[in-house]
C-alpha cells in the first residue's frame, strides 16, 4: 500500500513536472529548470505541454513522431530518491538520514536540500508544486462519493500511514537531524 502511494505520488509530481517543460517557458523559474534539465542529460523532443478536454494537462506531439525516437528522457542522476542520495550527501550526513528509515530519509534530505543554497537540486526543488491533487487530501465525505469501498479503504490505509510517518518524522527526524549534523539552527524553527 505504501508503494503504491509512493508510486502515485511520484508520479503525480512527475507529470506537474514535466508538463513544466514545454517550448513556452515563462519564468526565471522554468528557464533555470529548462537548463539545468538539458545541462545534465535530459531529453525533451517532438513533444509539448497540451490542455486535453476533461483530463487536464499533458504532453501532445508537435511534430510526427518516429517510431523508437526518444522524445523525454530523465537522467538518473536528476532523479530525486533514496538510491540516489548517497552521492550527493556526505557521510555523517548519510548516516544520520540512514537511521530515519527510507521513506522519512528522503524526506529529510528534500528539506535539507531546500534549505541549501547551493543545492545541486535547486532548480528542481524550485519548481515543485506546492500542493499536488491527490486522494490522501480528501475528507471523509469526498471519500464517500468516490462510491468504491475498495478504493476508500485504500486511501483511508494511504492517510492513516502518511499521519504515522509524519507524526513518526517530525519529532525524532528533527532531533536526530539536529544531533547528528550540529546544526547551528535547528530544522524546522
Amino acid at each position: 500500500m505504501r508503494r503504491l502511494f509512493s508510486v502515485l505520488v511520484s508520479f503525480v509530481v512527475c507529470v506537474a513536472l514535466l508538463a513544466q517543460l514545454s517550448s513556452a517557458v515563462t519564468t526565471s523559474t522554468e528557464s533555470a529548470f529548462m537548463q539545468w534539465f538539458l545541462q545534465n542529460g535530459g531529453v525533451i523532443n517532438g513533444i509539448e505541454v497540451a490542455k486535453f478536454p476533461a483530463m487536464g494537462r499533458g504532453f501532445a506531439a508537435n511534430r510526427n513522431l518516429l517510431e523508437n525516437e526518444k522524445i523525454l528522457q530523465i537522467p538518473s542522476k536528476l532523479i530525486f530518491s533514496t538510491k540516489n542520495m548517497p552521492n550527493y550527501v556526505d557521510d555523517r550526513t548519510r548516516k544520520v538520514l540512514d537511521t530515519l528509515g527510507s521513506d522519512a530519509a528522503l524526506y529529510a534530505w528534500l528539506l535539507l536540500e531546500k534549505h541549501k543554497p547551493d543545492s545541486f537540486f535547486k532548480p528542481y526543488l524550485n519548481i515543485l508544486p506546492t500542493y499536488v491533487p491527490s486522494l490522501v487530501y480528501f475528507n471523509q465525505t469526498e471519500l464517500q462519493e468516490l462510491q468504491s469501498s475498495t478504493l476508500i479503504n485504500e486511501v483511508q490505509e494511504m492517510q492513516s500511514s502518511a499521519r504515522a510517518d509524519y507524526r513518526a518524522f517530525v519529532p525524532e527526524g528533527r532531533r536526530k537531524l539536529n544531533e547528528g549534523l550540529n546544526h547551528s539552527t535547528p530544522l524546522g524553527q
